[in-house]
């Protein structure tokens, strides 16, 4: 065994999770991962124990914010609503957070970079959410949505999910849409119970990806300043998971993230693309830097890719990897800016009849 050679064998018995996004958390820059509603909230209770980002849940509902593990709860009350919920109306959600804009700035304090998650169709989570997008915004954050899509059958749902995509685009840097049917087309054997707690996991998978590769100590680390570049105007984004074990583990990872996109779109045109790696203590750099490669130049030449990485001594050989791509088209989702006035106001009086 040559010099080289014993060294790295010290560092593998020293260092078994070498380096990971389990220790080393810096303080700076701040990022916030805030819950909207009670589908948003629920999605938190994924990152029970993040070091890298704080949890913010808020909800009308104050039953379900007892129910959430998250660094801080805020509750939006008003004297009509009294902790009860919105009622699944998106105009009660938006007057709640706008009686609260004071707390909800408070909470949001310091924050560079917000993942915001919220279901859209229900009150709190369409209507809030951007009331909170705007704030951050006006307070310097650059903001990041992530918010489930109904399913088609659920055809009120789906109008003010439209209505609320509508004001996310105005006031977002970038929305990733997860699609409920797009998942049921991928994984058909899903239940319809099932199927929101496999969007939360994934959703928690990439922010907490992401803000680990940002704030903690990683194998490839992600300025901030990078996924500024990538998420500032990104528009309309989905996320894309994908993994693979063995000989081929990289090949298998990549190859099913491009297939895997939970919007109907194509990722190989995306505009950008935040990407992070996983993998385990088995898995070596150069598999690492390969599959970084793989990646780029899957993307179209001009996509601006910023890819992190860590490890995660509990996966031993597999690798996993977490796109959230933005700029992407898609036949599913028509940016409301596009809406005429009249399609518009038809839509805004069947949420208020619905």
């Amino acid at each position: 065994m040559d010099a080289l050679e014993e060294i790295v064998e010290q560092a593998r018995r020293d260092c078994p999770v070498c380096p990971s996004a389990a220790s080393g958390c810096g303080k700076a820059p701040k990022i916030t991962i805030a819950g909207i509603g009670g589908a948003g909230c629920n999605a938190l209770n994924e990152l029970k124990g993040i070091e890298s980002a704080t949890t913010l849940a808020i909800n009308t509902d104050v039953a379900n914010l007892r129910s959430i593990d998250a660094h801080k709860r805020l509750l939006l009350a008003t004297d009509s609503t009294k902790g009860l919920g919105a009622g699944g109306f998106p105009e009660v959600g938006m007057k709640c957070a706008e009686s609260n804009k004071e707390e909800i700035a408070k909470a949001l304090e310091g924050t560079h970079l917000l993942f915001l998650v919220a279901g859209l169709g229900g009150g709190t989570g369409t209507g809030a959410a951007p009331v909170v997008a705007e704030i951050a915004k006006e307070m310097g954050a650059t903001v990041v949505a992530t918010v489930m899509y109904p399913f088609a059958i659920e055809k009120i749902r789906r109008e003010k999910a439209e209505w609320g995509l509508d004001a996310l685009f105005r006031s977002c840097d970038t929305v990733a849409v997860l699609d409920h049917n797009r998942l049921t087309q991928m994984v058909p054997t899903l239940s319809f119970g099932q199927a929101p707690f496999v969007l939360n996991n994934i959703v928690a998978r990439a922010v907490r990806g992401i803000s680990d590769s940002i704030t903690c100590q990683a194998l490839v680390k992600l300025g901030i300043e990078d996924v500024r570049a990538v998420a500032t105007g990104g528009g309309l984004a989905t996320i894309a998971l994908g993994q693979g074990s063995g000989s081929f583990k990289v090949e298998d990872a990549v190859k099913e993230m491009f297939k895997s996109p939970l919007l109907e779109s194509s990722l190989k045109d995306a505009k950008g693309a935040l990407v992070h790696i996983t993998g385990g203590q088995a898995v070596s750099m150069a598999e690492i830097q390969k599959a970084g490669e793989r990646i780029r130049k899957e993307f179209a030449p001009k996509t601006a890719v910023a890819i992190g990485a860590h490890t995660d001594s509990r996966m031993m050989d597999k690798m996993v990897i977490t796109a959230i791509a933005t700029g992407v088209k898609s036949p599913k989702i028509k940016p409301r800016e596009t809406f005429s006035d009249a399609e518009k106001e038809k839509i805004a009086m069947e949420i208020a009849a619905g």
